[in-house]
This record gives C-alpha cells, structure tokens and sequence, in this order.
C-alpha cells in the first residue's frame, strides 16, 4: 500500500508532504502504517534527492467499509503533535477505479 497526501502545516505558511507504504494483509478491511513527513525536496531541474529528509511523523490508519467507503485516521507522534499536528479521523470514499478491475 502506497498513500502520500499532500496538506500544509498546521499554521497554513507551508507544504506538508506526508508519506506512508508498507504491507497489508487482503483479507483485513484495516491497514495501519508508519508515516513519515517527507521535506527538502525541490521542482527540477534544482531537484537533488541528498536534500531530502524523512522524519517520522504517526501512524496512518485505513478502515474500508466496503470496496468504495472507508477511514482514513491518523495519531501523530509526539514531536509532530508539538507541532500543531493533532489526531483526526475522517471518511473517505473512492472516486476513480482502474479499467479491467472488480471488487472482491
């Protein structure tokens, strides 16, 4: 499972990219992953990935109801709540499907 989300800060004066992947088990409706806040990066040509850094941000938790309905929640660690990065949960749904796909 891959999920990246793009937000901003907690203040609303920067880019927050958020960054999770990892394995989940097909027959659980819920993933949880460590997540980590990805900076440093730079629109190219000035891109240089030795720039980058990747500091442990929480956990990201996904809870599908059903193939089109789920949850997406998150618990910050720590320094990220010191941060202004509370705990939320809020629903998501599917909005797109890849062609030739079923639900199981």
């Amino acid at each position: 499972m891959l999920a990246i989300w793009f937000v901003f800060n907690p203040a609303g004066t920067g880019q927050s990219w958020i960054y999770t992947q990892g394995s989940y088990d097909p027959l659980s409706s819920s993933v949880t992953l460590p997540a980590f806040l990805e900076t440093g990066g730079r629109f190219p040509p000035n891109f240089n990935s030795s720039t980058l850094t990747r500091t442990p941000w929480g956990l990201l938790t996904l809870t599908f109801a059903d193939c089109s309905n789920g949850t997406a929640a998150w618990a910050s660690n720590p320094a990220s709540a010191a941060a202004g990065y509370g705990d939320v949960s809020f629903p998501i749904r599917r909005v797109t499907s890849l062609a030739g796909t079923s639900c199981p």
